[in-house]
């Protein structure tokens, strides 16, 4: 079987094509070689850049700012139709459906959540004021639907309170007989935990020179809490800040480690820190690539993500996977906001995963409070939340999913030829 990847969001599909090569899967995938550089490979393998295996096959950017998204050479659109199935997402979902051949959709947030309907997201390129619309745009969300329409399967995992306007559209197309339940896999073979008596001697590498007091509390996410109504990206982090200024108020002592991304909250974040009297206990770094991060999740006592998706995405994974806590908003059930569609995450894994839950800043203190006072118990969440990413959550558990919905796809596809050229012998008087 031959898979083509087209996209390569946070280079999820890259983790999961290596997985079906070692399963004896020709996996091959098309990534855009103009992409941020969170989406290419030698984010998570630098040694790519001096040797590329040859199932790799970027692209230049196929359009201009002016262009449509959906743009694509003829030729580059031929190599990606040869294949038995495609695996897509982004804008190259409307690619997979030209091809004619059979696809799954694996939609990575913005072009579920944002792309499929009329919104100020899609429209808009950069903010704040003034806003610089691109019309080709207005194209794009009736061609995504065309496109979703013509999807063998889509492939939803945790469910996303950012993906509301998604689930509504999958909704009205009346597709969520397609939807398949697969989440993010991750390569648990990198992402490993250390041995206790090395985190020290890992955070000095890491910063060397600085005082640091621990607990080390690690917040990798993109700073965006100013805008909850567009809820594009939004982590709400403003809550984790304010609670962290009552800890210290309380004289708890704590470092704080943020990324920076050179997000428009990142000055406002700032700011807060300054204001509440506790931005000498955090520390900014510069964007970290993926194969590096692994370092700092073994070095930290607890990572803390978003306390509003509700969905795990690949830092709580990555963190999780090297024996490092997990703070974070989990939702595991509806809300009146879900508008009747909620994905259970009982459907994706019978067990849930050892999450320390906290959505509300007077939740985010009690939690801080209760787990950072006792390292005896954040080891034994560390060790558990380990154990779980690798019976549920490793490349190769999801690449064999995907598989076994390949073939699913591709059975129903030779089952409908077969009674395609039935139908066809009938009419021209032919046998069968």
């Amino acid at each position: 079987m031959r898979v083509h990847f087209v996209g390569n969001g946070a280079n999820n599909h890259y983790v999961l094509a290596k997985a079906m090569r070692r399963h004896g899967i020709d996996a091959r995938l098309f990534y855009d070689q103009g992409a941020p550089t969170t989406d290419l490979p030698e984010m998570d393998e630098p040694e790519i850049l001096r040797e590329r295996p040859d199932w790799l096959r970027p692209y230049p950017r196929q359009f201009r700012l002016w262009q449509q998204r959906d743009r694509v050479a003829p030729d580059l659109l031929r190599e990606i139709a040869d294949c038995d199935i495609l695996h897509a997402h982004s804008v190259e979902l409307i690619w997979a459906a030209r091809t004619g051949k059979p696809f799954v959709f694996h939609p990575y947030g913005g072009d579920f959540s944002a792309w499929t309907s009329y919104n100020l997201d899609t429209l808009i390129r950069w903010r704040p004021w003034p806003p610089l619309p691109i019309l080709p745009h207005f194209t794009l969300p009736p061609k995504m639907r065309w496109a979703m329409r013509r999807a063998s399967a889509i492939a939803l995992g945790w469910h996303n309170n950012m993906w509301r306007r998604g689930y509504r559209v999958l909704r009205a197309l009346g597709l969520e007989d397609r939807v398949v339940r697969i989440h993010l896999g991750l390569d648990v073979d990198k992402f490993v935990p250390c041995a206790p008596d090395e985190r020290d001697a890992i955070l000095a590498q890491l910063l060397p020179g600085r005082t640091v007091e621990r607990p080390l509390i690690f917040h990798p996410s993109r700073q965006k809490f100013r805008d909850p109504e567009s809820k594009r990206g939004y982590k709400a982090n403003d809550r984790l800040y304010a609670a962290l200024a009552r800890r210290a108020r309380d004289g708890a002592k704590f470092t704080l480690v943020l990324v920076d991304r050179g997000g428009l909250d990142e000055p406002e974040a700032k700011r807060m820190l300054r204001e509440l009297g506790i931005a000498d206990r955090a520390i900014w770094v510069e964007m970290i690539p993926r194969h590096r991060l692994v370092q700092w999740y073994q070095a930290a006592d607890i990572t803390v993500e978003s306390f509003f998706t509700g969905a795990i995405g690949g830092v709580p994974l990555e963190s999780m996977a090297c024996g490092t806590p997990v703070l974070m908003h989990l939702q595991t059930e509806p809300s009146p906001e879900d508008d009747g569609m909620f994905y259970d995450p009982r459907g994706l894994y019978p067990r849930l995963p050892p999450i320390i839950e906290a959505s509300s800043e007077d939740e985010i203190y009690r939690a801080l409070r209760d787990n950072l006072a006792s390292p005896a118990r954040l080891s034994e969440i560390g060790r558990a939340g380990r154990d779980w990413v690798a019976a549920n959550s490793s490349a190769d558990t999801v690449a064999r999913k995907f598989e076994a919905v390949y073939e699913s796809v591709l059975a129903r596809a030779r089952q409908a030829g077969t009674e395609r050229d039935s139908a066809r012998m009938h009419e021209i008087g032919g046998t069968t």
